[in-house]
């Protein structure tokens, strides 16, 4: 058996579920947040990623929102083949649903453009099981009812699930 086993990554697709704090650029805000993630590698150094965050509250006592979920879509690129470990970097447009904690509660839930810039580490430890750090940080604004900076860095890590897709190649 091989001390360090190579995981084909085309067509492996992968997902977790986390915990995520988050650290607003702007403001002393600290929300956390439900993060899952769902990846599948369209090629060795290319996939695409998809996240869900859901707001589970904020460490201050004084929190800006009442309500901030968000979704993203796009691509990461994994520039090293290196055994076990897939370093990348990524896009993702998305949506944020905010509310802020200062809005009338009938106010309505506003939907903002945003984009984020991913750089994170997997390791692989086979092809069904990985540990994963991912940092994210986040640009946009909310501009429903008050203008509020959404810049953010958000940071997960833990543990991740894979299947490969594809069956290995035979040489």
């Amino acid at each position: 058996m091989n001390a360090q086993e190579i995981v084909e990554r085309d067509g492996l697709l992968k997902a977790y579920l986390t915990i995520s704090p988050g650290f607003m650029l702007n403001t002393s805000d600290q929300p956390f947040y439900f993060h899952g993630n769902l990846e599948v590698y369209t090629s060795e150094n290319i996939s695409i990623a998809g996240d869900g965050y859901f707001f589970l509250g904020d460490l201050t006592e004084q929190g800006a929102f009442r309500f901030h979920n968000s979704l993203f879509a796009g691509f990461n690129w994994h520039p090293l083949k290196d055994g076990s470990s897939d370093f990348f970097i990524g896009i993702q447009p998305g949506l944020t649903f905010t509310t802020l904690s200062t809005e009338p509660n009938d106010s309505q839930t506003g939907i903002n453009p945003v984009v984020s810039i991913n750089i994170g580490y997997n390791y692989f430890v086979n092809e069904y099981f990985n540990f994963f750090l991912l940092g994210k940080t986040i640009f946009g604004q909310h501009s429903t009812y008050a203008f509020r900076s959404l810049n953010e860095f958000r940071l997960s890590a833990g543990l991740g699930f894979s299947i490969p897709t594809k069956s290995k190649n035979q040489d």
